[in-house]
């Protein structure tokens, strides 16, 4: 039985979708399969944060990850990592089911987000997650707590991420430290902890993952950096923001799905060589209506040929 668009946008508006893939309805394309997007990227490199559907994965990870296939996403990077247990998840799911779902579904897992102290007390496991799933990148994200000595804290981060990307490098994996808006703070003397971090690791060693909401909102220039850092932007999380109206009638700055807000994808996209950009990771903190709508409309607009807009 094969579901009409209009019916199958229904069900994914209803949070439905999942039950119905697991009663085989077949759900359309949302975009093209293969070739170049009008945003100039290769559309095989477009990609997923998993955490977008973090709330459906939850729920139902056969349901969500057959989901966002059906609608063509070929990539999907997992976090919310747990090594506690016998078996390390990501976001619930252990690690061999999802080399299991990739194998059925048809999806690469170029990359894992795990934690720090994954690097310093549990690297082997790390690798070994890693290597199951096929992932050649796993990333970090980091901060110092209040009241910590901020400069400091990122030149500890720096020296770790050079020894963990030693370790890591030989198992042909590499680490890449993922961004939020903090890092960009000036720390009192004219030096961002993100310039501390570009500066103190082993480009041989350490890559960046940056996501380009954070940095613009965390007013930094995302084309400057790349610019002045060629070769070290491999991952890009590709989110976008809007200006809306809070509670209290004031304006400000949120998440918006990816092709429906104010950010300029274009002048980052044409700087993917420069950056050294390998994948492109469609991400929404707060999507609405659903994960699934949000990420299958991102990549609609990512791989369109022309532009949707």
């Amino acid at each position: 039985m094969k579901l009409s668009r209009r019916a199958f946008d229904a069900l994914i508006l209803s949070g439905a979708a999942a039950t119905a893939l697991s009663l085989g309805l077949a759900a359309p394309a949302l975009a093209q399969d293969a070739g170049q997007s009008h945003l100039g990227i290769p559309v095989e490199k477009i990609g997923l944060v998993g955490f977008t559907v973090r709330s459906q994965i939850g729920e139902d990870p056969r349901g969500t990850l057959q989901a966002v296939t059906e609608c063509g996403i070929e990539n999907i990077e997992f976090s919310g990592p747990n090594f506690d247990g016998p078996v390390p998840s990501f976001q619930g799911v252990e690690v061999p089911a999802i080399q299991e779902f990739a194998e059925e579904f048809g999806f690469n897992v170029p990359s894992l987000g795990v934690n720090a102290e994954h690097l310093t007390d549990q690297l082997d496991q790390v690798i070994e997650a890693a290597q199951t799933v096929g992932a050649t990148y796993v990333r970090i994200s980091g901060g110092p707590d209040e009241g910590e000595d901020a400069t400091a804290y990122y030149t500890d981060l720096a020296a770790m991420l050079n020894e963990a990307g030693a370790g890591l490098s030989e198992a042909g994996i590499t680490v890449a430290y993922h961004n939020h808006g903090h890092e960009f703070e000036d720390l009192g003397n004219g030096q961002s902890g993100y310039d501390i971090l570009l500066s103190e690791t082993d480009p041989e060693l350490v890559s960046f993952e940056l996501d380009l909401y954070w940095a613009i909102i965390g007013a930094a220039d995302a084309v400057e950096l790349i610019e002045a850092n060629p070769g070290r932007f491999p991952l890009l999380h590709v989110k976008d923001a809007q200006n809306v109206t809070n509670a209290e009638g004031a304006e400000e700055i949120t998440f918006a799905t990816v092709g429906k807000g104010f950010i300029n994808f274009q002048e980052v996209f044409d700087l993917s060589d420069v950056a050294g950009v390998d994948y492109y990771f469609i991400e929404n903190d707060r999507p609405e209506p659903d994960g699934v709508t949000s990420a299958c409309e991102g990549y609609a607009y990512l791989t369109a040929e022309t532009d949707p807009n």
